[in-house]
């Protein structure tokens, strides 16, 4: 849904910043981007975690010289210290670059501007699993026998910081 609504507002250069603990993320990003044919580039997975990661990986694409125009954050903490990393090099978010992250924890209210998050429901997965796993103990031939989706509680209201890209495809961002 995240790269959905970026591609809707105009991003084609959407980065990815992560930690060795977000595969799953960093597999469902990629096929969000393939799904939009957009380029899969960006890919920055730090051994660092939370805030630091963020810092890493905006360090990694001001290096590359990244064409970017968002970036997507595997979760709140690292786009917290994405946007501080940004910000230190004289970007704003999201007039320069926008910047989207995942959770809704509770700190990214805290910030100069409301982070732009997705709500996962954690609690709804835990509960989901939960129940799974004691139908499954009291019922050894217990099978669910569908696939179990989590939506996300999402919606165009999250995306009032992004901001809308121009038309020109290659404009490169000079700071990023």
């Amino acid at each position: 849904q995240a790269v959905s609504c970026l591609y809707n507002k105009g991003h084609r250069h959407i980065a990815y910043i992560g930690e060795k603990l977000t595969v799953a993320r960093k597999n469902i990003f990629c096929r969000a981007m393939q799904k939009w044919g957009l380029p899969v580039e960006n890919i920055i997975e730090s051994d660092q975690r939370f805030e630091a990661a963020g810092e890493y990986g905006v360090a990694r694409l001001c290096e590359e010289k990244s064409k970017a125009t968002a970036v997507f954050c595997a979760y709140d903490n690292i786009a917290i210290g994405a946007i501080r990393a940004l910000k230190e090099r004289g970007l704003r978010v999201p007039e320069d670059i926008s910047v989207v992250g995942v959770d809704n924890i509770p700190a990214a209210e805290q910030m100069d501007r409301t982070l732009t998050t997705i709500n996962s429901s954690p609690q709804a997965a835990c509960d989901m699993a939960c129940d799974l796993l004691m139908r499954k103990m009291s019922n050894k031939y217990y099978c669910a026998g569908a696939r179990i989706e989590i939506e996300s509680i999402f919606g165009q209201e999250m995306f009032e910081n992004v901001k809308k890209e121009p038309n020109s495809d290659d404009e490169v961002n000079p700071k990023v």
